[in-house]
């Protein structure tokens, strides 16, 4: 569909200029170009409304793209929404899995998580259970092994429960 009332001869350059591929593109633009007839002028004219069209053409596709994006958002806040639902049901009634007709859901417990208080100082871990690069940061399996024994105080494990469905 075009904005403008164009001739097939300015149609078919504007389709030509969307082409992909540059070396093909280039040389169909220039035997379009040497097929204009009349006045600079004229082919000036010529060449304005196909510009007109183009950035009809590229507005539209703006506003398709900004309304694809919407609508891609809208989606995936409706599948947070309801994950989150069937995650707290589940969790609410002690459920750990459910056979469906078309799906199976299974409450997983997530990777364990240490988090650690804002003043916590990470040079209190023991050196085996911290490194040093451009800065000192505390090595993971090794943080938790000490939670995990009561040997550290400030850090603690958290766990991310998550939905697998198949």
């Amino acid at each position: 569909m075009n904005i403008y009332e164009l001739t097939r001869q300015q149609k078919d350059l504007l389709d030509i200029l969307f082409w992909e591929d540059y070396e093909d593109r280039q040389s169909a633009i220039n035997d379009a170009l040497a097929k204009i007839e009349g006045e600079i002028t004229q082919k000036l004219e010529y060449l304005s409304d196909v510009l007109a069209e183009a950035r009809a053409i590229t507005e539209a596709r703006e506003e398709a793209k900004r309304s694809a994006e919407r609508r891609f958002k809208t989606a995936l806040n409706a599948e947070a929404r309801i994950e989150d639902l069937i995650l707290e049901t589940m969790k609410q009634f002690g459920i750990k899995k459910v056979s469906g007709k078309h799906k199976n859901v299974t409450l997983c417990q997530g990777r364990e998580l240490i988090v650690y208080p804002e003043d916590f100082d990470v040079m209190e871990l023991p050196e085996d259970a911290r490194k040093t690069t451009i800065e000192t940061k505390p090595i993971y399996t090794a943080v938790l092994d000490l939670i995990k024994n009561d040997e550290i105080v400030g850090p603690y494990i958290i766990r991310n429960p998550y939905l697998l469905v198949k």
